[in-house]
């Protein structure tokens, strides 16, 4: 098969990969998986479009990063020292022209470059295996890998700075092959970017230059013509990263600059098997992982795998083999694994900064020492080998890609809150250079960035967090609903100075007053005042129990009435409330009030309301909040628990509100208990 058809056979492969996995989540907003690092990337574009394409400024939305102490220090801008960000950069630049700001722009960009990579992977292939259908077989193995086809189209550097190295990898074995300096020069600039877009990169990069350096002592290749690329190379990175240490030290930055290695060999051991245990089957499926092991042992039957090339004594001229560059970065990327390996374990995408590319570069020079079938019958069930591969790897992929899109840590619910949260500001008169002070909202940036303002944010605020930002300048402070009433019997008389503006039922604007004005959180939202769009409750005295479940009637403790229901010491869930009627919550955002009274013996470890909308086994909603500090053991505690649920548009599932203590707990009853929608 001549070359002009053998790669847009591999671009019609690569294309049709893009169309599966990643045309439907092609205009989703940073969620699920690392939305906070993801957010972090579209704010910094953002802050390109907003500071009129200030390269050597970057900024996001937030005036006190994360680093060095913490969000704990209040900056005068939200500057912030970041690895070169050319991705963001190219992003604002095609913002600027379009005039859309979208996700969808910073999605295509990445898309974009991350097909650019896998068609290099495939020249690589093809290039070093001299076999079409090996070539095909290593580009659907590195396409379909699950935590590749995530973030393929996502926001994170690493994919662009991956794509980066297949190019410079591709034009540094051209440079092997044909001694064209040429070849050299593009090589060291795609190597050199992407070491300044994404530092781990540095790996791969050093490991070519390595692998040169034998090739110089070997008298494969020439000194002097190396000196200036490479010179100007580590001149650029030294450059950056002085103006990065600059940045960092004036304004702070959102970005992790400093190892995370593990204490001891025991730590070392466990933050190991966690990273393996969490995301081995996120890296490769089983079938790819099948795969290597079958071509490791294709190879051993081979006699001509590794060993068998550096012990051949009777080749007095022959190259450096390419196994010596493999193990270079290999060894590079057990280095840094153990320099960082406490980061492993909490985020997948470092497996693509490190072992994902020699692991496939492995692949293709394993798959280089088996010969290549000529007989016919040998080359169909290659083929037929080749496409039940495909198959398995599209399905898997597409499996984790929805599967990826289950995990949930609140962002959803974040988002869901701040949408159109830019308008109802707008409505109120707030203007667009007003200062915001967010409390308890995750990720810090996607609220900014869906209020188009800068400002604030105090992640996991406890009272002496809380005292000190309050004294910050700012303008408005805005949280979420539900934050107000889990928060408030922690430090009533902070909340109690909040000044509601207005709330949205979702987000409440507040100002800080100088007088103390003690405010329930039922009373701070009027909740007493309105009706509500559906009401039930239950006294245990009456036979009306139509949806509630879990009632275990006891006469031992009551509020009012003569019984109450008893959550015994051996039992983890109590009275809740089930309901396939999801009428309300697909009219419009819901808010749902649960309230009731609960004594306890003794104060529980921890106590959960828990609200949850479901279909066939899939959540859309799903909410936990921890009661336990209200509950004072021998007395009868008033509890509330506010959840604003999205527009859920579903038929067929159902909604349950559960009482729920998975912890040590005393004989707990409950009495007097009220769901409500607003």
């Amino acid at each position: 098969m001549n070359k002009t058809i053998s790669n847009i056979l591999a671009i019609l492969i690569i294309l049709l990969f893009a169309i599966l996995f990643q045309w439907k989540y092609i205009n989703e907003f940073p969620s699920y998986i690392h939305a906070w690092s993801q957010s972090d990337r579209y704010a910094l574009a953002l802050g390109f479009v907003n500071n009129n394409l200030n390269f050597f400024h970057p900024e996001s939305f937030i005036m006190n990063p994360q680093f060095p102490d913490n969000w704990d220090t209040a900056y005068k801008t939200s500057i912030t020292a970041v690895d070169f960000p050319i991705n963001e950069y190219i992003v604002a630049i095609i913002m600027k022209f379009t005039g859309c700001t979208s996700p969808c722009i910073f999605r295509l960009f990445t898309l974009l470059y991350s097909l650019t990579g896998l068609f290099f992977l495939f020249k690589i292939a093809l290039l070093l295996t001299k076999q079409l259908l090996k070539s095909f077989l290593v580009l659907i193995f590195a396409a379909t890998s699950p935590v590749f086809i995530y973030y393929q189209s996502g926001f994170i550097p690493g994919i662009s700075s991956l794509s980066n190295i297949l190019i410079g990898l591709w034009f540094y074995l051209k440079y092997i092959q044909n001694n064209n300096n040429k070849h050299f020069w593009w090589s060291t600039f795609f190597l050199t970017l992407a070491t300044l877009v994404r530092t781990s990169f540095i790996i791969p990069h050093i490991a070519v230059f390595c692998f040169e350096l034998f090739r110089i002592l070997k008298k494969e290749s020439n000194f002097k013509p190396k000196i200036l690329p490479v010179f100007l190379s580590f001149a650029f990175i030294a450059s950056y990263f002085i103006w990065n240490l600059h940045l960092r030290k004036i304004y702070g930055s959102m970005f992790l600059n400093k190892l995370a290695y593990p204490e001891n060999l025991t730590q070392a051991k466990e933050l190991l098997l966690d990273s393996i245990n969490r995301w081995g089957f996120h890296y490769f499926s089983w079938a790819h992982y099948a795969l290597l092991v079958l071509a490791l042992i294709v190879s051993f039957v081979n006699t001509t795998f590794i060993f068998s090339q550096l012990k051949n004594k009777s080749e007095k001229h022959s190259s450096l083999p390419l196994w010596i560059l493999n193990l270079i970065w290999m060894f590079g990327c057990i280095l840094f694994l153990g320099a960082m390996l406490k980061q492993y374990s909490y985020h997948d995408y470092y497996f693509l900064d490190t072992f994902y590319l020699p692991i496939i570069f492995w692949l293709i020079l394993i798959l280089k020492t088996i010969p290549n079938p000529e007989k016919r019958p040998l080359s169909l069930i290659t083929g037929c080998l080749v496409l039940l591969l495909f198959i398995s790897y599209t399905k898997n992929g597409l499996k984790m890609q929805r599967e990826r899109r289950t995990y949930e840590d609140g962002t959803n619910q974040t988002i869901s809150d701040f949408e159109n949260s830019a308008e109802f500001l707008n409505s109120l008169g707030i203007d667009r250079k007003a200062k915001i002070l967010v409390i308890n909202a995750s990720p810090q940036n996607i609220t900014f960035i869906l209020m188009k303002r800068k400002g604030f944010i105090i992640s996991w605020p406890n009272r002496e967090r809380l005292l000190k930002v309050l004294k910050w300048k700012w303008d408005y402070l805005i949280f979420q609903n539900s934050y107000y009433f889990h928060e408030y019997m922690y430090n009533p008389d902070i909340l109690s100075r909040f000044h509601k503006v207005a709330d949205n039922g979702k987000i409440t604007v507040c100002t800080l007053s100088d007088t103390i004005k003690n405010q329930d959180p039922v009373l701070f939202y009027a909740f007493n005042s309105k009706k509500p769009r559906f009401l039930k409750t239950i006294n245990f005295d009456s036979s009306a129990t139509e949806g509630w479940f879990n009632i275990d009637s006891t006469a031992d403790f009551t509020n009012s009435g003569n019984t109450s229901s008893l959550l015994g010491i051996e039992k983890e869930w109590g009275t809740g409330y089930k309901s396939i009627d999801l009428h309300y919550f697909r009219k419009s955002i819901t808010q749902v009030l649960f309230s009731g009274k609960m004594f306890s013996e003794k104060k529980p470890d921890c106590c959960f309301i828990v609200f949850t909308v479901e279909k066939d086994g899939i959540r859309y909603y799903h909410q936990t909040f921890n009661i336990n500090y209200l509950l004072n053991p021998n007395q009868w505690n008033q509890v509330n628990a506010l959840f604003s649920i999205p527009q859920i548009k579903i038929e067929n599932g159902f909604y349950r509100l559960d009482i729920y203590i998975p912890c040590k707990h005393s004989n707990i009853y409950l009495d007097d208990l009220k769901i409500a929608f607003y």
